[in-house]
C-alpha cells in the first residue's frame, strides 16, 4: 500500500469522507465526520461553493434541529431561533429563518471554518443534551409573564411590555431581548448553568461595543428553586448588567424595595 492510498485508507477509518451529491457546477458534497451527537448519531454536514469557488459554505439542510425535536425538545424556534443562537458560540455561524445551521468562509480559511462549524455543532449537541424533554413555549413565557406582572406592579406608570429591540455585540451578532421598560432592556433566565453562560456571553458581547456598551440592561434571574446558586449567577452577571433574583423582585413589587446587583 503506498504512502497516499495509506493516508484515504486512514481518514475513511477515523470516519472521514465525501460524497459528491451532484454533476452540476459548483458540486454539492456531503462530508463524513466522526463527530456526532452524545447518544451516537453523526452529524449531517454538508458543503458548497459560492461566488465562483472563492468561498465554501458548511450546512445541515435543518437536520441538527430536527435531532433536537426528536430529542422532544420543541418551540425552540421562538424570537426567531434565539435559544438556538444562545447555544452557538461561534459568531461565524448562523440560524437561518429556515433552521439551518451555516456557516461561510474563504477557501483560504476552509480547514479553520470547518473546524468552527464543528465546534458549533458540538455545542449545539449538549445543548441538546441538557434540555432533551423542553418545551420552550412553556417554560419561557411563564417565567417572563411573572416577571412582567412583578416589574408592572412596581412601575404602574411604565409598563413592562414584549421587547422589539435589537442590539448588535462586538462579533456582529444581534441579540433581542425579553422584555423592555422604558429605555432598559430585560432578559429573563432560569437558574440554570446553560442559562447564565449564554446570557453572560450575549452581555460580554453586547459591552464590547461602543453602541451598546451603556445599554441599560437588566437581567431577572430566577432563584425560587435554587436560592444559593441563583445568587452566584446574580454576582457574575452583575458585573455586565443590573441582576435582580426573582424573590427580590417579587419583595420589591410588593412594596419593600429592591437592593440592585
Amino acid at each position: 500500500m503506498n504512502i497516499q492510498s495509506s493516508c484515504k485508507d486512514m481518514c475513511a477509518k477515523l470516519g472521514f469522507g465525501c460524497v459528491q451529491l451532484e454533476e452540476e457546477e459548483p458540486p454539492m458534497m456531503a462530508l463524513h465526520t466522526p463527530f456526532g451527537f452524545y447518544g451516537g448519531d453523526p452529524f449531517v454536514v454538508y458543503a458548497e461553493y459560492l461566488d465562483g469557488g472563492s468561498k465554501i459554505r458548511f450546512f445541515d439542510s435543518g437536520e441538527t434541529l430536527f435531532h433536537c425535536f426528536c430529542r422532544q425538545i420543541s418551540s425552540f424556534h421562538l424570537r426567531d431561533y434565539q435559544v438556538v443562537k444562545a447555544a452557538i458560540k461561534q459568531p461565524d455561524i448562523k440560524v437561518t429563518h429556515e433552521g439551518e445551521i451555516e456557516g461561510t468562509f474563504e477557501i483560504a480559511n476552509m480547514a479553520s471554518g470547518f473546524a468552527i462549524y464543528i465546534d458549533a455543532l458540538m455545542s449545539l449537541a449538549r445543548w441538546e443534551f441538557d434540555n432533551a424533554g423542553t418545551d420552550f413555549a412553556v417554560r419561557e413565557p411563564s417565567l417572563i409573564g411573572d416577571t412582567r406582572l412583578y416589574l408592572n406592579a412596581m412601575k404602574p406608570d411604565v409598563l413592562a411590555v414584549k421587547s422589539t429591540h435589537k442590539a448588535a455585540g462586538v462579533s456582529g451578532r444581534q441579540y433581542g431581548f425579553d422584555l423592555s421598560q422604558g429605555d432598559t432592556q430585560i432578559d429573563v433566565i432560569s437558574c440554570h448553568r446553560n442559562a447564565s453562560s449564554s446570557e453572560l456571553y450575549k452581555l460580554v458581547d453586547l459591552r464590547g461595543n461602543a453602541l451598546s456598551a451603556n445599554m441599560p440592561i437588566i437581567v431577572v434571574v430566577d432563584d425560587r428553586l435554587l436560592p444559593e446558586q441563583a445568587d452566584r449567577e446574580v454576582a457574575v452577571i452583575g458585573q455586565y448588567a443590573e441582576a435582580w433574583p426573582m424573590r427580590k423582585l417579587i419583595e420589591a413589587a410588593a412594596g419593600g424595595g429592591l437592593t440592585r446587583h
